[in-house]
């Protein structure tokens, strides 16, 4: 074989072979757990028409303010909750403000119980 040949036949090869890799399906990205985090209601309340939830988060939150308010898209969300109950929550970004996405009771966090 000539030198020529053999140059051809090594960019024929190397194309397929790139070719057949950009062909190969992507793997799925992991799926992220969902993690939610616990805090105790302070309180439910509505301004401008809006709801709201504030909510103080545990110790270890590693926050330098502990107490967040959330706007609550739907109000049957929060009305099983009142001020003093253990809960977990999912929020997310939307638009301009801090939103619940999700919300269950949970045990009280200890620290902040009365004896």
């Amino acid at each position: 074989m000539s030198l020529q040949a053999i140059r051809t036949a090594l960019i024929a090869t190397a194309l397929v072979l790139d070719t057949a890799h950009a062909q190969t399906p992507k793997a799925a990205p992991p799926e992220q757990a969902v993690v939610y985090t616990r805090a105790t209601v302070q309180s439910v309340f509505v301004e401008d028409a809006r709801h709201y939830i504030r909510l103080k988060l545990g110790p270890g939150s590693g926050l330098p303010f502990r107490t967040l308010t959330f706007r609550v898209r739907d109000p049957a969300q929060v009305a099983a909750f009142t001020p003093g109950m253990g809960v977990e929550f999912i929020a997310a970004r939307v638009g301009d403000e801090n939103t619940l996405t999700a919300l269950r009771a949970a045990p009280g966090i200890k620290r902040f119980e009365s004896h």
